[in-house]
């Protein structure tokens, strides 16, 4: 007989049903706050574009877009561990040692301040794990110390959230690649359609 898998959607909106209300309100502002950041013209949705133009093929303008993640854009593995570190203000001192960009923080789009769009996300991470929020607040601190006017962007946002809500340092990205999908599909069908 011929078992299949949950569908991952179904397994996680299962799970979340299950979870208290402010975790289910952080994963569902988290997902939000992914989707309005994919409407901005951003690394990934510019590698989208590109993909579909040149293809004109959906599936492999998405796989083009996810390809973009990791290293400079959307550093969730790297972010993830570095708020997985014992004490990750220490690490961010190390890298900065190094002259090494500190993943999860600095933004594209928004200069001289916090991201309004992510604002709700900090706000319920430190109501879900104040000693998350302080380890970011203090690397944030370290960070404008030594010049760099720069707050934590979404990669430090989601791997909180992934950490707080249970997910691996792989699997975190699921929260990145649901909150931008919908936004990436309506954007691609006015391209392709």
């Amino acid at each position: 007989m011929l078992h299949t898998a949950p569908q991952v959607d179904e397994t996680i909106q299962s799970d979340t049903s299950q979870w208290p209300e402010g975790k289910r309100l952080l994963f569902q502002a988290v997902l939000q706050a992914h989707e309005q950041s994919a409407l901005r013209e951003n690394i990934s949705r510019e590698v989208i574009r590109l993909a579909a133009m040149g293809s004109g093929d959906y599936l492999q303008a998405i796989v083009a877009g996810l390809s973009s993640l990791g290293g400079l854009h959307a550093p969730l593995v790297q972010t993830w561990d570095l708020l997985d570190a014992d004490d990750p203000t220490f690490e961010a001192k190390a890298m900065l040692r190094q002259d090494e960009r500190v993943p999860g923080w600095g933004n594209g789009f928004v200069k001289g301040g916090p991201d309004e769009i992510w604002k709700d996300v900090e706000r319920l991470v430190g109501q879900e794990d104040p000693r998350m929020i302080a380890n970011i607040n203090d690397v944030t601190q370290l960070l404008q110390s030594r010049g760099k006017l720069i707050y934590p962007n979404p990669s430090c946002w989601t791997a909180a959230v992934g950490h707080i809500l249970g997910f691996g340092r792989q699997t975190t990205a699921f929260l990145f690649v649901q909150g931008r999908l919908g936004a990436w599909t309506h954007y691609l069908k006015a391209l392709l359609e």
